[in-house]
């Protein structure tokens, strides 16, 4: 477990650059002299250095094969065509007066505009781009989880969006991934919000990931679920036939829009 926990940290770093040694009690719910025998094994490593106050990485994304975060507004840009379509297709599972949840993935935020003229709906999300986009639709109830902003991903986290879910019901999930591995793990580049979308998967009655085709045969800095948690993956191309087969025996559909 402890080992486990290094390995979370050292990418936590890497992905932040640093982090103060108070930041990653908190994140880790450790204390500090813990924090500390930590990061005396990832200086051993070779991969921190440790600094006043907490540690700095010295490893760079560009020496990581794995998926790395990206910038929101990257993401926005890129298979622009795919996640559109991925998104319309993905309207199709709600209903009059459902309850969603939207995260903060670039095509889940894209459902909204394909819920046009279906009423009552409740919309649950952490997503500021969903928010944003919400707010031309008057007709769509909207519950904005709280808690600290992110601005690479345009999206809010924290142990308190995890609390805040407890009170709320949801009939579908929409959620986006950073990769789907061949061993069908659902994974995510974002620690902070990693909580989040298992708690999300736990109160739906319904689970939809949206993921384009560039996202199969990956993985991640986190695994969040596995497939066996989503009633269907909707995607823009047919992934291997392999993958297919092994959707198939644990109950997900395939839905290629």
């Amino acid at each position: 477990m402890r080992t486990s926990r290094i390995d979370e940290m050292d990418d936590y770093l890497m992905e932040h650059k640093s982090a103060t040694i108070d930041e990653l009690c908190a994140l880790y719910g450790i204390s500090v002299n813990t924090v500390r025998r930590d990061l005396n094994a990832l200086v051993a490593r070779g991969s921190v250095k440790k600094v006043y106050g907490g540690a700095v990485s010295l490893r760079t994304p560009a020496s990581d094969d794995r998926m790395k975060p990206t910038e929101f507004r990257e993401r926005l840009l890129r298979n622009k065509k795919a996640k559109s379509v991925i998104a319309s297709a993905a309207a199709s599972f709600v209903s009059e007066g459902d309850i969603i949840f939207l995260d903060s993935g670039s095509t889940v935020y894209r459902v909204i505009k394909h819920l046009k003229g279906i009423s009552g709906i409740t919309v649950i999300t952490n997503s500021i781009a969903a928010v944003n986009e919400a707010m031309a639709f008057p007709d769509i109830n909207l519950i904005v989880i709280p808690g600290i902003l992110k601005r690479s991903t345009a999206s809010t986290f924290g142990t308190n969006c995890v609390d805040f879910l407890e009170n709320y019901n949801i009939d579908v999930a929409f959620l986006a991934c950073t990769a789907i591995s061949e061993q069908f793990y659902v994974c995510n580049s974002f620690i902070e919000e990693s909580a989040l979308k298992k708690a999300v998967l736990e109160k739906s009655n319904k689970s939809c990931l949206l993921a384009d085709s560039s996202k199969f045969g990956k993985s991640a800095l986190m695994t969040y679920g596995m497939v066996d948690d989503f009633d269907a993956i909707i995607t823009d191309r047919k992934p291997e036939s392999s993958f297919q087969e092994g959707c198939r025996e644990r109950n997900c559909k395939i839905i290629v829009a």
